[in-house]
């Protein structure tokens, strides 16, 4: 499951616009949805890599580089959770020269393009010459506890002080071959916090291999050992969940909870997507191993295990019931990705009202959310259209071949504009509904999820929207590509099965 603050940084990227120039201490952001998060910076700052150099070279000190950016959410929950702290904030000026870039004004373009700054937030440290001790990007191996924060920010920090630990030190000691596991360790540990995706993708399964089970329960190890532990049908998820009194006794109930529920959301969450067909054998399986698992009673996935049962059983006022206890995080996704076939007026209303709410919780057009929940309202109340199935292809084909009809596969992704504007003005149109609903039985398909990759290979899907247009046993009748009014669309329609003889 994801960590709270990924998503907060992923709701709140999505409102900047403009990227302003901006001080670190001087001034209010830019943005508006900044300013929560605005606290006294406590760092004794220089604003120049040249002042930087001279007071490193004079005091010895290493220097600590904050590349800023204003549009950045990560660079301002930074100043709030780091730079605010006094004690965090006094430990740095002791060890380090502190450098406050802002790394989109252009005199620092320089700067950006040789030291590669890319992710928010980033922090560099550099030796007295200029060269690269250590990277940190975002919040890595960081708590979600906020009160925790500054202490495992300094903790990072202190990897930079020691060429034992440090990036630069490390990678020369391993890269000249010195592969022992303590050495592996702090390697692993260095790139870990450095954010070198590339490089943790190659190292962590040469230590996990290194690892014993018994060493699997040790604190500083989780980090590898969770990885291992996404699959519920993995060796080591089992392993953890027979386990569990070491595990929870190093490493917290919660922290070891949390891993083992995303395993288990992960395998409900294709049915929160449409992805598979209701399977109420599979759905209670997981049930019972997420109870096997001693998984608290209060965790997501049980909410999440509620809404997949009472959906699939079409109890939608349970559903509604069931998503309102959803923590904040999870929500927008579970909303966002359940269809509601064949729902009674008072389920529409019910719905209605639910998804409102959530609307006016994310408080003005300017949010993503906002109107996508508006849009949501709007299709639910909207009268005619074809009418989309849920499930997989293969649960649609079969009810293809029941009713004596042909299938329908609108093939979208999420990113595609002309894909939402064949949803919103030509799938909803009247006139189009009654054509496709007499003929096909209809499904849309996100070609990048699911099953959506292999059918985009076996359709031979290049560009979107893509619609493929089938037989009851899977064959391709015709192709379509490309966003048309609806007048235009049943003329295409129309003109594409006649070619075909149908």
């Amino acid at each position: 499951m994801k960590r709270l603050l990924t998503l907060v940084f992923a709701l709140l990227a999505a409102l900047g616009i403009a990227v302003p120039e901006a001080s670190a201490q001087q001034g209010p952001s830019t943005y508006e949805w900044a300013e929560p998060y605005r606290k006294e910076v406590k760092m004794n700052y220089v604003y120049s890599l040249e002042d930087a150099l001279k007071l490193a070279k004079k005091s010895k000190k290493p220097i600590f580089v904050n590349c800023f950016e204003d549009w950045a959410v990560p660079c301002h929950l930074a100043n709030h959770y780091f730079f605010s702290n006094e004690e965090l904030c006094k430990w740095m000026d002791e060890n380090f020269v502190c450098l406050w870039l802002n790394t989109r004004a252009s005199e620092n373009f320089p700067f950006r393009e040789k030291y590669k700054v890319s992710a928010m937030s980033c922090y560099i440290v550099l030796d007295r010459f200029g060269e690269v001790i250590q990277m940190y990007r975002g919040f890595n191996n960081l708590p979600t506890d906020s009160a925790k924060m500054p202490e495992a920010f300094m903790n990072n920090m202190k990897l930079a002080l020691n060429e034992e630990t440090s990036l630069r030190g490390t990678a020369k000691k391993y890269n000249a071959g010195d592969h022992s596991k303590e050495m592996t360790f702090k390697y692993l540990k260095a790139i870990e916090a450095a954010g070198e995706d590339s490089l943790i993708n190659v190292m962590r399964p040469v230590y996990f291999e290194m690892l014993t089970p018994e060493e699997y329960a040790l604190e500083e190890n989780w980090t590898t050992v969770r990885h291992y532990a996404r699959d519920i049908n993995s060796p080591v998820f089992k392993y953890i969940t027979e386990n569990r009194e070491a595990f929870d006794k190093n490493i917290g109930q919660k922290r070891v909870d949390d891993v083992l529920a995303s395993g288990f959301v992960s395998e409900l969450m294709p049915y929160v997507m449409g992805e598979k067909a209701y399977d109420s054998k599979h759905v209670l399986d997981i049930y019972l191993a997420m109870n096997k698992a001693d998984i608290a009673d209060d965790n997501d996935c049980f909410v999440i295990y509620d809404i997949v049962k009472t959906h699939g059983e079409h109890k939608y006022a349970e559903t509604i019931e069931s998503l309102k206890k959803l923590d904040l995080r999870n929500k927008p996704i579970i909303d966002m990705s359940l269809k509601f076939p064949d729902q009674t007026p008072e389920e529409t209303k019910m719905l209605t009202e639910y998804f409102k709410a959530r609307q006016m919780e994310y408080g003005s057009e300017r949010s993503s959310y906002f109107r996508a929940y508006r849009d949501m309202v709007e299709n639910l109340n909207r009268v005619g259209g074809i009418k989309f199935e849920t499930g997989t292809l293969e649960t649609v084909l079969a009810k293809a071949k029941a009713e004596g009809k042909m299938v329908f596969v609108d093939c979208y992704t999420t990113w595609c504009g002309p894909c939402k504007m064949l949803a919103k003005q030509t799938f909803t149109d009247a006139t189009v509904g009654d054509y496709y609903n007499e003929r096909f039985v209809s499904i849309q398909i996100d070609m990048e999820r699911g099953e959506g990759p292999e059918l985009a290979k076996r359709f031979g899907v290049a560009a979107y929207p893509t619609l493929v247009y089938l037989n009851s046993d899977g064959t391709v009748i015709a192709k379509q590509e490309g966003f048309r009014r609806p007048a235009e669309f049943l003329a295409a329609t129309k003109k594409a099965l006649e070619e075909a003889g149908k």
